[in-house]
């Protein structure tokens, strides 16, 4: 609990600051502020400082110290230093200085257990030496990196004083990074802005290992047009604390989080090999888009992925890949978090877009013939109203829902619903409201009572079934009692094996299809 607390208040820490003293920005303000987050967070900071001149400041031997040991069992600890060769502070307006970091740093993690036994992890960095700008101007702070070209590779890795031979290294062009801090003292809040924009990015990393089987581990990947935004505002921690012993949600007084991530084309590559095996994975798509918000209207999420194509292939299965593509996976979701007398609504969206497995991957399922040809969607689009059943932020209230549902709904809206497989295609939508004093339906599976339908339409049903059965992917008398179900639970539509069916659940908890009993 303690180390958790530390963390936070490290958080907070950066998140918070007082900018009326700031008429202007040094490099002793840079520093001291540095020092007071880190020793706040439970650490040490150590330096050394050298003038360059009248405004440029040499900073060496910059070290990072933490001592961890209250995650741990008795006599366990973990010491964490991070250490730059050096950077140099220069300052180029009253309110504005530069921050040039040096090309090489390193990580050293030592840990040690109650049965004496430790070790110590030693990372050696190097990196493209860079330019930070950062400026404040009263409550208003910015922080600017624009760099051309931008790389940093592991250069050796030492465990307990061995090399291991692990090498990583990350590329990026055209890099633009920028952090926008206001403080609203009004509100007691502070406002975070921060976007990224990275042209290309590569990664490369490798694993040689061959005493315990590993063998070589490569991973490639590449990115374009990459493009992030993180957007913040945060209560300060007193007021934070007064909400949580008032039982008051933050997100009623102002708490606000959103992130969003964009980039056009991806790919990545995997080889694993040693003496016995060799599995190579790859992995390539035309878009991937994501986001997610927190607010008083609740929580929002986006992804999305657009022409992905996955191959896995090994050499102890077969020579042929396993594949697998889709022209787009869409997820979205909208879900409210706080207490509404009259209901808070909600949204569930997911599409899949033209599916298809590989040969391969059918006959691992026992079916081969020409299905890996037949492409799959799926969509599934819903919504409706939720009533939250206590505080959020009441303990006591949290506790007392152990063993209970603390959600309750009231209704909900299936405003599309599909399943197509090659010329087989299901569509369905309706709607339904929930008794909640009656928990008797469904075969009593604890839900509340629905009252109801949903109109079902199926396209293709007979010729697939047929389809089935000549290919022996099932046998003639399954097949015919499935065609028997079909015709038995469906009516004919405008069109030759278009076939149509309602489900209705009524208030005694009946469920009818085309007006039959199910009972």
């Amino acid at each position: 609990m303690k180390l958790a607390l530390r963390i936070f208040l490290f958080f907070i820490t950066i998140c918070s600051f007082n900018g009326a003293a700031w008429a202007s920005y040094s490099s002793n303000d840079f520093l001291n502020e540095l020092r007071a987050v880190i020793n706040n967070a439970g650490g040490e900071f150590v330096f050394e400082k050298e003038k360059e001149g009248e405004l440029r400041e040499r900073i060496s031997s910059a070290q990072i110290n933490f001592t961890i040991d209250q995650f741990f069992e008795a006599n366990n600890s973990l010491n964490i230093s991070i250490k730059y060769d050096h950077f140099i502070i220069e300052q180029v307006s009253d309110n504005k200085i530069s921050l040039e970091l040096s090309a090489f740093s390193h990580i050293l993690i030592k840990s040690k257990n109650f049965l004496g036994d430790s070790f110590d992890l030693l990372i050696e960095l190097k990196q493209t030496p860079i330019t930070i700008f950062l400026e404040r101007t009263g409550d208003v702070r910015n922080f600017f990196l624009k760099q051309a070209f931008l790389s940093q590779e592991v250069s050796r890795v030492f465990l307990n004083g061995s090399q291991i031979p692990i090498g990583f290294e990350i590329k990026l062009k055209d890099y633009l990074y920028s952090v926008h801090v206001n403080r609203d003292s009004q509100r007691q809040m502070t406002i975070y802005e921060v976007e990224s924009e990275i042209q290309d990015l590569s990664i490369f990393s490798e694993i040689i290992d061959s005493q315990i089987g590993i063998g070589t581990q490569v991973t490639r990947v590449n990115n374009e047009n990459v493009s992030s935004k993180f957007n913040l505002t945060l209560p300060d921690l007193e007021a934070i604390f007064s909400f949580i012993d008032e039982g008051i949600n933050p997100l009623e007084k102002g708490l606000l989080l959103g992130i969003f991530y964009e980039r056009t084309a991806g790919s990545s590559e995997t080889i694993i090999s040693n003496q016995d095996f060799n599995i190579l994975t790859r992995i390539e798509d035309r878009g991937v888009l994501g986001g997610l918000g927190l607010s008083k209207n609740g929580i929002n999420f986006l992804g999305q992925i657009l022409d992905l194509r996955l191959s896995f292939l090994s050499s102890e299965f077969s020579n042929l890949p396993l594949k697998t593509e889709f022209d787009e996976f869409t997820i979205e979701m909208e879900f409210p978090l706080l207490n509404k007398k009259n209901g808070s609504p909600f949204k569930f969206y997911i599409n899949i877009d033209d599916l298809l497995l590989s040969e391969s991957i059918w006959d691992f399922a026992g079916i081969g013939n020409d299905f890996y040809k037949q492409p799959i969607a799926f969509q599934l689009d819903t919504s409706g109203d939720i009533n939250w059943l206590l505080n959020l932020m009441d303990l006591k209230e949290l506790e007392s829902f152990s063993e209970n549902s603390p959600i309750e709904l009231n209704n909900l809206n299936i405003n599309a619903f599909k399943i197509s497989f090659g010329e087989v295609e299901i569509n369905g939508s309706g709607s339904f409201v929930f008794l909640n004093k009656e928990f008797q339906a469904l075969g009593g599976f604890g839900l509340p009572q629905p009252v109801g339908e949903i109109r079902v339409e199926l396209k293709g049903a007979y010729r697939f079934v047929d389809e089935l059965m000549s290919k022996n992917i099932i046998d003639k008398q399954t097949g015919i009692f499935i065609l028997g179900l079909i015709t038995v639970y469906t009516t004919s539509g405008n069109e030759d094996d278009n076939l149509l069916s309602v489900i209705r659940i009524t208030e005694s908890g009946e469920i009818l299809i085309n007006n039959k009993s199910l009972q």
